[in-house]
């Protein structure tokens, strides 16, 4: 099978960018509206913008690149000295650059299909349609044009989901159809999707040999064996990540302001329920009100709430640190109180290989905690 090069001439943009322009990059781990405008003038797989006025979320495959590599710890955000972080090379990423362009292609394939509720923020739902297309490709014919009218039940892909064709595109799946102007989120943004050899090939692997592999327990390593029947005469070598593994400790910077933060040690088989009580043991609450993890901007982004609030999806008691996928440098955010919404800022500052702890630990303070309850005495 023949590669398609531009994915990874692009992808080799963006890491090269990253180098030399040194992008600033919010809290949140998002490129600058600037950055993000003159990044995407030098993508084959541009989106189609009119100046640097949008945020990174209107560029899907800017979008796609830095959660990928962010996933893969080919990247990590790096404090500048100044107002904003910057991304920056890892270590990971030089020896990624090492690979022959079939192995950084598998590499780049096996972090998108094994971390998609990461990579693209695929929830279970979401993740049926993206299943349901590649169903559609393993049955399609080279050329020819995969409408919404085949998608059957799953009809609402070439609207809501349509990015996911985008990223079919940038992996080198076929070409993507779009339909002009702009479009709300429920209205068709492409009329169609016309698959090539090479994504209806790789479709039928991923949809029969690699499907196994989401949602188990095996080891990068483990899943690389399988994707290297992909191409089992041009890739021999690969490359590991903590951040992929998902294992050891985590270390965060828990922050109420800039001036009062606790950094906590915690195990990847610990919870976010663990987490949550070491919180409140570090800053001297009273575990007394309902609380809620955001992995992203608040209010914005997958929220798991505890056990009591809890709504659709896992709880924080069912949630492991490990199976977030979080990588170092990024934020989320902890909100306890829904009455006076007390918002705590957690960056994972890095993943170690050792000592793990039995019970999460506080290992750094800085700064008093204010009191949880400002009781004025006339109120007795």
């Amino acid at each position: 099978m023949e590669l398609n090069e531009n994915t990874l001439i692009d992808f080799d943009s963006f890491l090269e960018f990253v180098a030399n322009d040194k992008p600033k990059v919010t809290t949140t781990g998002r490129l600058g509206k600037k950055d993000l405008y003159v990044l995407n003038e030098k993508l084959f797989y541009a989106s189609d913008v009119d100046g640097p006025k949008y945020n990174q979320e209107k560029y899907v495959i800017i979008d796609l690149l830095v959660r990928l590599s962010s996933q893969a710890n080919l990247i990590n955000k790096k404090d500048s000295g100044k107002e904003k972080s910057i991304f920056v090379k890892t270590p990971v990423c030089i020896e990624y650059e090492k690979l022959n362009p079939y192995e950084k292609y598998l590499f780049l394939l096996q972090t998108f299909w094994l971390y998609q509720d990461k990579v693209i923020n695929l929830n279970r739902w979401n993740l049926n349609y993206a299943l349901r297309i590649l169903k559609i490709l393993t049955i399609g014919r080279p050329g020819q044009k995969i409408h919404k009218s085949d998608l059957g039940p799953y009809y609402m892909a070439f609207a809501k989901h349509a990015p996911y064709f985008l990223y079919l595109e940038f992996l080198g799946f076929g070409e993507v159809e779009k339909l002009s102007g702009n479009h709300f989120s429920y209205e068709d943004s492409i009329s169609a999707f016309i698959p090539n050899e090479f994504g209806i090939e790789v479709s039928q692997f991923l949809s029969k040999k690699a499907i196994n592999l989401l949602n188990s327990n095996k080891s990068s390593k483990e899943a690389f064996k399988v994707f290297q029947t992909l191409f089992p005469n041009e890739v021999e070598y690969t490359v590991y990540n903590s951040n992929m593994a998902r294992g050891g400790v985590y270390i965060f910077k828990v922050s109420l302001g800039k001036l009062v933060w606790r950094k906590i040690a915690v195990a990847q088989s610990h919870t976010l329920k663990d987490l949550h009580l070491a919180i409140q043991n570090a800053f001297d609450f009273d575990n007394d009100h309902l609380y809620v993890f955001f992995l992203g901007p608040q209010r914005k982004s997958t929220a798991i709430y505890c056990a009591e609030a809890k709504k659709a999806g896992l709880s924080t008691e069912e949630t492991t640190i490990s199976a977030l996928g979080l990588f170092s440098g990024q934020t989320i955010y902890y909100l306890f109180d829904f009455g006076d919404e007390w918002t705590f800022e957690v960056v994972l500052l890095s993943i170690e290989d050792e000592p793990i702890p039995k019970y999460p630990e506080v290992i750094e303070i800085c700064g008093e905690a204010p009191p949880q309850y400002n009781w004025e005495d006339d109120d007795f």
